[in-house]
């Protein structure tokens, strides 16, 4: 029972993400610098229930990716689909949430898109959600939420490169 209270409070919140305004000026960046990427990534996620994230190598302009979520019971709590798009000379990540069955949480016509706000060595954040190289095979994932009462907290996912 804990768990589905937990699970429905990290739905909540994250369908609570806050949209990045629509104009923007981020700092130079190319898809060539996410390259690294490129690969599937394992780690525990939500509760310590294992996660996996994906990504194609960057072509036509985008690099697409994929996040898995999954309960404690090892079912799927929630799906991404992702794309890192470049965007006047910077990055943006776009993304849509589905439930296990595939139904969207979006509008179907809704993406929500996170501007590249920052970079540093090995971390690109990306207006509350960062990615950090933690080495050839090991990245840390992080999402900022804004849940419904205006407080924030992080989701933290450390990932390592499947097979490595």
């Amino acid at each position: 029972m804990l768990h589905r209270v937990l699970i429905r409070s990290v739905l909540a919140m994250l369908a609570a993400l806050a949209l990045p305004t629509a104009a923007w000026a981020g700092p130079a960046a190319k898809l060539s610098d996410l390259a690294w990427m490129a690969g599937s990534w394992d780690g525990p996620g939500i509760a310590g229930a294992p996660s996996t994230e994906s990504w194609s190598p960057a072509g036509g302009g985008q690099m697409p990716g994929h996040f898995r979520q999954l309960n404690p019971d090892g079912s799927v709590m929630f799906y991404e689909l992702l794309a890192l798009a470049e965007k006047d000379g910077s990055l943006v990540l776009r993304l849509k949430h589905f439930n296990a069955d595939l139904t969207g949480w979006e509008e179907k016509a809704t993406v929500r898109e996170f501007p590249l706000s920052a970079v540093s060595r090995d971390r690109w954040e990306f207006s509350g959600i960062a990615y950090q190289r933690e080495g050839r095979n090991r990245m840390t994932v992080t999402v900022l939420i804004r849940n419904a009462d205006k407080s924030q907290e992080t989701l933290t996912f450390t990932l390592r490169r499947r097979g490595r």
